[in-house]
């Protein structure tokens, strides 16, 4: 399921490959530098949360959270990573989400 989207990165990669790329992350991804974005992880996270539950309270027994998971992934990725609020779950900067499609 999700090798199309992260193809052979850190999740899917293994061996060498793996331990290589998981060395220059490290530091990236301690518990003391992640901190600091937990405001903006956990307000995008509500926001998919809220999608989902709307999705679904349509009458949908299934739902593909595929699209769902991308722009909340979009959204956390801009802000905390460029700082920029692209709010494309909420259906703003569409056209930069067609565009990456």
């Amino acid at each position: 399921m999700l090798k199309p989207w992260l193809n052979e990165g850190l999740l899917l990669s293994s061996g060498q490959k793996w331990h290589n790329r998981r060395k220059l992350l490290t530091n990236t991804f301690h518990f003391k530098t992640l901190h600091m974005y937990n405001p903006s992880l956990n307000k995008n996270s509500r926001i998919l949360v809220d999608k989902l539950l709307s999705a679904s309270a349509n009458g949908n027994k299934e739902i593909s959270i595929f699209e769902y998971v991308t722009l909340c992934s979009l959204d956390m990725i801009c802000e905390t990573i460029m700082g920029i609020k692209m709010n494309a779950q909420e259906g703003k900067s569409i056209q930069y989400v067609h565009s990456i499609k």
